[in-house]
């Protein structure tokens, strides 16, 4: 059939393309674990795609049924459950490799900050306080002292470079700049003890 034709030509590119950002991604690994664990994402993801080749071959052969009852058949229910378990797997692999990647990027400026330190610099990180300075803001309006600057952000768990980002409580806040400065910066960061006076009054 056709139709069998143009899934298995389908299936294939999808093989060949992700295979090929595979090969990249691994290239670019600094940790074997790391790589072998892409491996593992890799063949689940071909899993995946055969999933979604079987449950669209079986929609177009049952074209005649409604949308309604095609969406309670045992048949997609069973493609469903199926996707559902393996998006599962990736995610948990995903986490694995997120917290391996960090471990060994925290190592690495971790190093960098002892370097720094004999320079008497450092990269220091800030937490957001609730009705702290920062609280609300955004990251241009911060009155950062000259000699130091902000160089990353993690907001809602994500890595950020931008002037353009208004901060709330539980942001994280990476800067650069000499260590005999960095107890004024924190103060920025730290909840005033006037705001939270007053919000434990009312």
């Amino acid at each position: 059939m056709h139709w069998d034709r143009f899934y298995k030509e389908l299936s294939i590119g999808l093989k060949g393309l992700k295979r090929g950002i595979l090969e990249i991604a691994i290239t670019t690994s600094e940790n074997i674990r790391i790589a072998k664990l892409l491996y593992g994402i890799y063949d689940i993801e071909k899993k995946i795609d055969n999933i979604y080749v079987q449950a669209g071959k079986f929609i177009y052969e049952n074209h005649h049924i409604s949308w309604n009852e095609l969406a309670f058949h045992n048949e997609i229910k069973y493609y469903l459950h199926q996707l559902k378990t393996l998006k599962e797997k990736i995610n948990s692999i995903e986490r694995e490799i997120f917290l391996l990647r960090e471990e060994r990027w925290r190592t690495k400026i971790d190093d960098m900050i002892r370097h720094m330190r004999r320079g008497e610099c450092t990269i220091e990180e800030f937490i957001i306080e609730q009705y702290s300075k920062a609280d609300g803001k955004y990251v241009a309006e911060l009155e950062i002292p000259e000699g130091f600057k902000i160089i990353a952000l993690i907001c809602n768990n994500n890595f950020v470079v931008s002037k353009n980002i208004q901060l709330k409580r539980g942001d994280r806040v990476f800067i650069l700049g000499p260590i005999k400065g960095m107890d004024e910066i924190r103060t920025l960061f730290t909840a005033s003890p006037a705001f939270t006076s007053s919000a434990n009054i009312s």
